[in-house]
């Protein structure tokens, strides 16, 4: 086995190798807390002496304290915006930083996964990947259990600020059992030390404050390193299976209805099994943990009481819940998210329909108007919402005509008519219909309406 030190020392003189991290740091999502007022072009000609500069400070063990300064966007989550908990905090880094990261990033990922260091129940920040393999996984696993006449108890578990709860020293010692070497501990030592924030809310900054603990959010590493702090969670449990997304736990047990006793049991053994973990490891937030029971609705109604313990709380099972942005019901119909996420579509049509007059039917609207519709209505996984859920849906947005009616066909589109207002069902078709024939690359809105359903392989 290749240490990590030893493919960096080996790999740092390629220069395309700066030349990628350079692109990428500069066209992430979370920006950097300075501007960069060069093209790159220009940049090129420091990019022999900024290889230089980051070799010499990786083999060194040295992260600089200049870099790590992070400048925090709190952007607004649920609930009220006025507290703090409700925000999450964005790390703004200096664009050296997010370079000198990519740079360890792009040989730490593959030297995880080759090595079969990393956890294969972690779906979150992997390649080939996604919030969509997560969703299908547990999907599947539900109906396999439905049509074998069984019961699934599933637990949220709920990880509240779990990159900022990051114990570096904790950090540090599974880096170390994942096979980092002692020179490249120095490296990560120095970059999670010593490390300062401020707040920046409009134009007006915080006082300087130091980090004892936690990964940046915004960061490049920050997403590995918290996989790595995780990845022997998922084999803590002895008879559940624990699927992950990056800090979201889904514990779940399928078992025969008549099973329930011992599989309360179970669970709750497992349960304090992770509860244990998580106290070492400084992580869990047993308030916002929700049990919920699968099965046909004939079996949920013969469920006897079903009730799990965690940290002194009782866990109920409740008949909705959202994870990884999609309502759950305890049925598997997905009925009521396909009902609220034609609602919101409805009310963002309603919107652009109150500013209609100052817009006109070119491609550029119907372009527009269709990335609104696929961002909030036409997910990942729209494929099994619309399949689960075959009768029409009434929207109740305000605004918006309650004649509408969003209809899947049997040829795998969608059909949305408005009696009432016929215009809007003729730009409605416009789009799906764009979207059918893949004039816009990422389209993905056809769908197979069955109930009958085939285990993915």
């Amino acid at each position: 086995m290749a240490p990590l030190m030893t493919a960096l020392r080996r790999d740092m003189n390629r220069l395309q190798d700066i030349i990628s991290a350079v692109d990428d740091s500069l066209s992430q999502e979370a920006p950097s807390s300075e501007s960069l007022q060069m093209d790159k072009s220009d940049m090129e000609n420091l990019l022999n002496e900024m290889c230089d500069k980051i070799t010499k400070l990786i083999v060194s063990g040295i992260f600089p304290r200049d870099w790590k300064m992070a400048v925090i966007t709190p952007i607004p989550k649920d609930g009220d915006h006025e507290q703090a908990n409700n925000n999450r905090p964005i790390s703004l880094l200096p664009i050296l930083s997010k370079v000198c990261e990519r740079t360890v990033h792009n040989r730490m990922i593959p030297y995880s996964y080759t090595k079969q260091r990393l956890s294969t129940q972690q779906n979150g920040n992997r390649r080939f990947h996604s919030t969509e393999t997560s969703l299908i996984e547990t999907t599947d696993s539900i109906l396999n259990a439905i049509n074998g006449k069984e019961l699934t108890a599933v637990v949220l578990l709920d990880m509240s600020k779990a990159f900022d709860s990051i114990d570096h020293n904790i950090l540090l010692l599974k880096l170390q059992d994942v096979g980092v070497s002692p020179a490249a501990l120095n490296w990560f030592s120095s970059y999670l030390s010593e490390r300062f924030q401020v707040v920046r809310i409009n134009t007006v900054l915080s006082d300087k404050l130091p980090v004892n603990s936690g990964v940046p959010q915004g960061s490049i590493l920050g997403p590995i390193l918290f996989n790595i702090y995780v990845n022997e969670l998922p084999t803590i449990p002895q008879s559940s299976l624990s699927k992950m997304y990056v800090d979201d736990n889904k514990l779940s047990l399928t078992f025969p209805i008549q099973q329930c006793a011992s599989a309360i049991t179970e669970m709750n053994k497992d349960l304090c099994k992770i509860r244990d973990w998580c106290f070492d490891n400084h992580l869990l937030n047993a308030s916002k943990t929700k049990l919920m029971v699968f099965g046909s609705r004939q079996m949920i109604l013969k469920v006897p009481d079903f009730h799990l313990s965690l940290l002194g709380k009782e866990l109920i099972p409740v008949q909705t819940a959202k994870d990884l942005g999609v309502t759950f019901d305890s049925s598997l119909s997905f009925d009521c998210h396909v009902v609220k996420t034609v609602s919101s579509c409805m009310s963002s049509l309603a919107q652009i329909n109150r500013v209609k007059h100052v817009l006109d039917k070119s491609l550029l609207v119907l372009g527009a108007l269709y990335h609104l519709v696929r961002s909030q209505a036409l997910s990942e996984v729209v494929s099994f919402f619309l399949s689960a859920s075959m009768s029409p849906v009434k929207p109740t947005a305000p605004g918006v005509s309650s004649t509408m009616n969003v209809t899947p066909t049997p040829s795998g589109t969608l059909t949305i008519e408005d009696p009432q207002n016929p215009s809007t069902s003729q730009i409605a078709s416009s789009v799906m219909s764009m979207a059918a024939q893949q004039q816009y690359p990422s389209s993905t809105l056809s769908f197979t309406p069955s109930r009958t359903h085939q285990p993915v392989r």
